[in-house]
């Protein structure tokens, strides 16, 4: 079974201060994008876990191996499959890849054993795998996460076919805790995220339109909106953490094709909008050119799902 397993992007991110359990207060939009890995399971001996490129890890460390043996303990199952990743997102860019990884062999267990994606059980464990998993498994591919960001607040109407650019300073890792340390030092305020989430509540749809033009100038006009909101209040962190981050971030805010920019998660990417896939082309060559990693890419209408066929969980 192939799974695509998307990226995706913090629309707004808003970090609070560190709880008595230890973790901070996390309230985000998330958005998936079309930019993703591929994750195959296959029938074997014993659960094995392999990956196009060396993350430098144990399997029995992969988030994708625990998952599985989360799937067996939450389900009373033995899933004995070889799963193999191709990475196309890089490791440790803020991109969500080894969560969405995670959120992909729990959706193809799930598939494989007659087991609704909705189903609660499959959320618990998706939730203490990670706080990222769970938003892969959101009925669309925009939501409103809470608590310490795992809690499905509401699934919102995703801005599908919106142009993006992810660049990211070639070579350079974010370390979650490092940039999570450095916010803890100098705090940023949070801002309100009440007009993004209303506004992607009467979000049109612009795949609606027959007429080409159309949905595309209705695209372009939700990028725009979608610019305006924009905002992360850990980016400040993780550009102290990696100073090379701000040299992209404000590259991308200098181009005329950038509409809005900021920082995906704790870094080490970050994402501007466009008004067509074209001038989001172009700016990815731009990037690039400055020796930064860079791709065009779209806002996505939903999180993991089956490649080559359509599932009833989803549909």
């Amino acid at each position: 079974m192939e799974i695509f397993s998307p990226g995706k992007v913090n629309l707004a991110l808003n970090v609070g201060s560190k709880q008595p359990d230890g973790y901070h207060r996390v309230d985000s939009i998330f958005h998936t994008i079309e930019l993703g890995d591929i994750v195959t399971l296959e029938l074997a001996e014993t659960l094995s876990v392999t990956c196009s490129v060396d993350l430098g890890i144990a399997q029995e460390d992969n988030l994708m191996f625990k998952a599985a043996r989360a799937f067996d303990a939450a389900f009373n199952t033995q899933s004995n499959v070889a799963i193999h990743v191709e990475k196309s997102l890089i490791a440790g860019g803020g991109l969500g890849g080894g969560s969405s990884n995670a959120a992909s062999v729990l959706y193809a267990l799930a598939l494989a054993n007659n087991i609704g994606v909705h189903d609660k059980r499959l959320l618990e464990v998706a939730a203490q795998l990670g706080s990222d998993v769970p938003v892969f498994l959101a009925p669309t591919g925009a939501s409103l996460m809470t608590r310490r960001g795992e809690h499905i607040e509401e699934a919102l109407p995703a801005a599908a076919g919106v142009p993006i650019v992810i660049a990211w300073p070639v070579g350079a890792h974010s370390e979650t805790g490092a940039v999570y340390q450095a916010f803890d030092e100098h705090p940023v305020a949070r801002k309100s995220m009440d007009s993004l989430r209303d506004y992607l509540r009467l979000l049109p749809s612009a795949h609606n339109s027959a007429n080409f033009t159309v949905a595309e100038n209705l695209i372009s006009t939700q990028a725009h909106i979608l610019a305006g909101e924009l905002y992360n209040n850990l980016s400040e962190a993780a550009i102290r953490v990696t100073p090379e981050v701000g040299d992209v971030l404000l590259f991308l805010l200098a181009q005329p094709q950038t509409l809005g920019a900021t920082v995906s998660g704790s870094g080490a990417c970050s994402f501007a909008l466009c008004s067509t896939y074209d001038e989001a082309f172009e700016l990815a060559n731009q990037c690039q050119l400055q020796g930064w990693g860079a791709r065009a890419t779209r806002l996505r209408a939903r999180g993991v799902s089956k490649i080559n066929g359509v599932d009833s969980i989803h549909e």
